[in-house]
């Protein structure tokens, strides 16, 4: 567990690994001003696609290919939805396009740009009954609260 944790630092700090240029994406994020909920969001989805990266052997970034990038999302599709799937996506998205405009590169190809994202559920959710709103608006006891509902 430990000889893990020391493997997974190290990876931070060599140049040309996922995790280094990963953690150099966040730190741009940071710089920008995220707020703390986005800077959570990208790096946990990027260390979740790290994790992937790990099991499928793949360390450098410039080893991650497009079949790579399509690979992970059918791992999730085991405990996300389309739009967990997306969101995921996006975050991985962010940190390729990231690097191609930080690390102009002649001899080097953005695989995220070969990858469609997955589409999401266009279905309409069912609306509430006129029922329910009005049970709802009885529970509000100040005319602000029933304003905002």
């Amino acid at each position: 567990m430990a000889t893990t944790k020391i493997q997974k630092q190290t990876q931070f700090t060599i140049q040309g690994t996922f995790r280094h240029f990963m953690a150099g994406f966040l730190m741009e994020r940071r710089s920008r001003g995220l707020t703390k909920g986005t800077l959570r969001y990208y790096a946990g989805e990027l260390n979740l696609f790290c994790n992937f990266l790990d099991e499928q052997g793949v360390v450098k970034l410039d080893e991650v290919t497009a079949d790579v990038l399509r690979q992970y999302p059918l791992q999730l599709e085991r405990t996300r939805d389309p739009g967990g799937i997306g969101d995921s996506f996006r975050a991985i998205r962010a940190m390729f396009l990231w690097y191609e405009e930080e690390f102009e590169s002649e001899d080097w190809r953005n695989p995220v740009r070969k990858v469609k994202a997955l589409k999401g559920n266009k279905q309409a959710l069912p609306g509430i009954e006129i029922e329910i709103i009005r049970e709802l608006l009885k529970v509000c006891k100040l005319r602000r609260d029933r304003l905002i509902f």
